[in-house]
């Protein structure tokens, strides 16, 4: 689905729309390595952003979304750490990947 692979048959259907011959920067996805690839150099904030600025969203709409997902997940206490400073229980990997989906799906009713 992230594009990195050509489908050997069939196609990548998101939402109604062929996503088969789009190339991956152009796929609304978010890849999420089992790893937790974070940037080490940025804060769990910044890191939950990043996506969101990459996309060109207004400050203020990251602000909302990211404090919206992080309050889901009950993880606001953590918006000032770096990844070397989290446990493996905080899976900040999945905050970065709910709030990419989040921006695209307008799932986050909160972070309008």
């Amino acid at each position: 689905m992230g594009g990195f692979e050509l489908p050997d048959a069939g196609r990548i259907v998101l939402s109604g729309r062929d996503l088969t011959g789009l190339p991956a920067h152009r796929r609304p996805v978010n890849t999420v390595f089992q790893n937790y690839a974070l940037f080490p150099h940025l804060t769990v904030y910044e890191n939950v952003a990043f996506g969101l600025r990459s996309r060109r969203f207004p400050e203020a709409v990251i602000r909302r979304k990211v404090e919206y997902a992080l309050g889901l997940l009950r993880l606001e206490s953590l918006v000032h750490r770096y990844p070397h400073q989290l446990s493996a229980g905080s899976l900040p990997a999945r905050v970065r990947q709910v709030i990419y989906r989040g921006a695209w799906s307008g799932t986050f009713t909160g972070g309008r």
